[in-house]
């Protein structure tokens, strides 16, 4: 996946479509070569049967792939949402604190927000990734500090057991997210999923080559739909980048919560 990682959105349809497109090609031309003895109607048919088999097996795999990458999806939207929902709540939490405590955590939690949003829209390469990553883990680490410091100093802890949690559940979704952004799909499926739309590809152009025409308007609609398919399952894995993105608005509305109260800045 690191090749798919680092190239362009663009470049990730444009070349399953050429593999597809040479394939399907290839495919035509080795059908065309057949012996006359292969195009009898019982060798058709057998032929027949034998790629309904393969194409049914390569529907499989895309639909599995796509399965498990939609799979990854919800799981990085859900965990925005605990995200969001943890760091509301140590928002809320925050007026049992006394000064600074007080304005020391709500800037913690600012800057967590702040940095997690500029990780959605700006981490386009490793290097910002690491970094805001960083800031990340910093900024939640100061809520922890902080929470449990209060905690450990109060004289009735059951008070802050709530902020003590809630900052708990703030460092626990932050390790998910980092996780949940790891699990992407893995090169070996990756390289069967090419595998599979280019066999698909070449069984097409194998019957058309055994019909002796190029069919140009089921070539190009099977085409296009194994080159959207494919390419939605890869963006489906690309949280930072593409056109499906993981939404964070519930992190926008608790920083738009923060701003209306007043919350201090970083």
């Amino acid at each position: 996946m690191a090749f798919v990682n680092a190239a362009p959105m663009w470049l990730i349809p444009a070349g399953v479509l050429l593999l597809i497109a040479a394939a399907t090609e290839a495919g035509f031309r080795c059908g065309r070569r057949c012996e006359e003895s292969d195009r009898t109607q019982i060798a058709l048919d057998a032929s027949g049967a034998i790629k309904g088999a393969i194409l049914g097996l390569g529907g499989l795999v895309l639909a599995f792939s796509y399965g498990m990458a939609l799979a990854r999806f919800e799981e990085r939207t859900q965990i925005v949402v605990r995200e969001a929902q943890a760091l509301g709540a140590c928002r809320e939490m925050a007026d049992l604190l006394p000064e600074p405590d007080r304005g020391r955590l709500l800037s913690a939690v600012r800057s967590a927000v702040e940095a997690r949003l500029r990780l959605f829209r700006e981490s386009t390469d490793r290097g910002t990734y690491r970094r805001i990553s960083a800031e990340i883990d910093s900024a939640v680490g100061t809520l922890w500090d902080i929470a449990s410091a209060a905690f450990a100093r109060e004289e009735k802890p059951e008070r802050l057991s709530r902020l003590l949690e809630a900052a708990s559940r703030a460092s626990s979704t932050e390790k998910e997210r980092a996780a949940a952004v790891r699990n992407q799909m893995p090169a070996a499926l990756l390289v069967l999923l090419v595998l599979s739309v280019m066999v698909t590809g070449f069984l097409m152009g194998h019957s058309s080559g055994q019909a002796g025409r190029r069919n140009w308007i089921l070539w190009d609609a099977l085409v296009l739909l194994m080159v959207l398919v494919f390419s939605a399952v890869v963006d489906l894995d690309q949280p930072n980048r593409g056109l499906i993105r993981v939404d964070h608005r519930p992190l926008e509305q608790l920083l738009e919560s923060m701003d209306r109260h007043g919350a201090p800045a970083a």
